[in-house]
Order: structure tokens, then sequence, then C-alpha cells
């Protein structure tokens, strides 16, 4: 049988030589046309798997912001001076023997524990003195019986109403402790006792965080409960005007959650089909 020579025009229509329509790469146009849009990508969840990220998203910035409120330290006891009237018989002088003697109050923290102390804050008035001033705390309700948790000291600088920090690093106390302040090296002397370092009481006889309970002055070992004492002395109340902070917590945390967040708002943010180009 001979057969006839098939053109180009013959080879490139297939339905003529019996190729069947299926080699449409050797110049048919493609079913859809020349001219047809390829559709758009389809992603399995679609709108809830984007309200499911946002979500997320959402939460995550809410997580950070508790995180870093929790970063900071927070008061456990504060009782706070007389601002409208720092001078106004609300001070106490350090008038007793010489040497560590010193006034304080039992206090109970507010919360439940475990308590982790980071500062020791005094409200009161430097008058340019060069002692030191120590804060000594007891645990329980009684400084003769109790055991010495711990003390600090700071030197007041400048002269007037002021605010010294005393940093306890970390200390582990109780919830129920007494707190003493005194004036290291104290003299006896007027200087000594009231120039150097006046302790302003509170402004009313209760904190406004936590509560306090006797207040006690005197030397270690002998110290004497007496809830009258300071006002008995000219003072406003018998509440030592004091703030008890928590240490503030490891940010670690902080930056997992931001490094997180940062790395899940990339991936959410950038294009879809980025892979599929």
């Amino acid at each position: 049988m001979r057969m006839q020579p098939v053109g180009i025009a013959s080879f490139l229509n297939p339905k003529r030589v019996g190729f069947g329509s299926s080699i449409h790469e050797l110049g048919q146009p493609d079913r859809k046309g020349a001219n047809s849009k390829t559709s758009p990508k389809v992603y399995p969840g679609g709108t809830k798997m984007k309200k499911f990220s946002l979500a997320l998203l959402a939460a995550s910035a809410l997580s950070i912001v508790m995180a870093a409120g929790s970063a900071n330290a927070s008061p456990i006891y504060l009782a706070p001076e007389d601002t409208s009237n720092l001078y106004g018989n609300n001070q106490i002088g350090f008038s007793g023997p010489s040497g560590a003697w010193g006034v304080g109050n039992t206090i109970t923290l507010a919360g439940s524990g475990p308590f982790t102390l980071g500062t020791v804050d005094l409200f009161g008035y430097a008058g340019g003195g060069s002692l030191p001033i120590e804060v000594s705390l007891y645990s329980g309700s009684n400084p003769n019986t109790g055991t010495l948790l711990g003390s600090e000291q700071v030197t007041p600088t400048g002269n007037g109403w002021t605010t010294e920090v005393l940093n306890f690093g970390g200390l582990s106390v109780p919830q129920t402790l007494t707190f003493i302040v005194s004036i290291v090296g104290n003299g006896g002397s007027y200087d000594d006792s009231f120039v150097n370092w006046q302790q302003f009481t509170g402004v009313t006889g209760s904190p406004t965080i936590a509560t306090s309970g006797d207040m006690w002055y005197g030397a270690p070992g002998s110290y004497v409960a007496d809830d009258s004492y300071a006002v008995a002395t000219g003072a406003q109340t018998n509440t030592l005007a004091v703030e008890f902070n928590t240490v503030p917590e490891d940010p670690s945390l902080l930056y997992m959650l931001l490094g997180g967040a940062a790395c899940f708002g990339a991936m959410f943010l950038s294009p879809r089909d980025r892979l599929g180009n």
C-alpha cells in the first residue's frame, strides 16, 4: 500500500493523521483558549484558617503583655507617707540609747507566697548626715524570738524628703515578719538621732497594701512592743511609711514570647504563594 505524503499542515492537525486529540503541545491552543486566565489557588481552611491565625496572633500579643506586666516588681506591703503634709508631725527620730536602737512594725504581706523580697523602700527626711540606715528582718511577729532573716544598709544622700531603697536581692521571707529600722553608729546625739534620718510614719494607721501589727522599739534581743510609742513621741501614726517589693520576674520568658510571635507574624504576613512561584 502506498502511503501518501503528509504535509506540515496535516501533521499539525492530529485529527487528519489519526493521532487523536491529545497532542495540543504541537501547536493547538489549550481548551481554555489562548486568553484564558489561571484559576486562583484555593487553600484549605480559607477564611476559617485566617480567622484562627488572627486569633492566635491576638492571644500571643496578650500573653506578651501579661508577661511584661509580671516582669515588673510589685508591692506586697505599702504604708505610704502623707504627701500633703510631709513635715507635719509624721516623722520619728531615733532618740533611744546609743548604738543599734531601732523601731519597726510586724507586718503580714499581701498574697499567698512564696515571697521573694527585692527591695524595701523607706520614706523619710535626710538631713545630710553620713550614718547608714539599716533595715533588719525577723521571722514571725516577735523580733526577740524570731530568726534574723537578713539586713541591709543604705546611706542617705542629699538633704530633704527622700525615698531610700535597700536591696535584699531575692531574699525568701515568710508572710508574717517584723522589720526594724535603725541608724548604724547612732551615738545618741541630736544629729545622729534626728538630723541624719527621720523616718516618716504612714498617712493612716493601716497600710494600703497588706496589714500591720505591733510596733516595736529598742535594741536586738530586748525589743518592746508598744502600739502607742510613735504617736506618744509626736508622730502621726504608729505605722512606719515603708514599701516592700518583690523581685522582678525573669525576662527570659518574655524574650521567648517575643521571638515566637515575631516568627509567627513573619510567616502569617508573608505572601502565601511564595513557595509555589
